[in-house]
């Protein structure tokens, strides 16, 4: 897969042809918080109509 980054999420240390091990998780303890946070945001929403 090929896809572009900006610079700045790459280490310093990266030159062109450097390949990079890059990972993608999903963080369960951190998603209640996130729900907490939109269901607040949806009800505030809705309690300005």
């Amino acid at each position: 897969m090929t896809f572009n980054l900006p610079r700045e999420l790459l280490p310093r240390e990266a030159r062109e042809g450097d390949v990079l091990n890059i990972v993608i998780s999903v963080d369960n303890q951190t998603m209640p918080e996130y729900d907490e946070d939109i269901d607040t945001l949806i009800n505030e929403d809705f309690k300005k109509d």
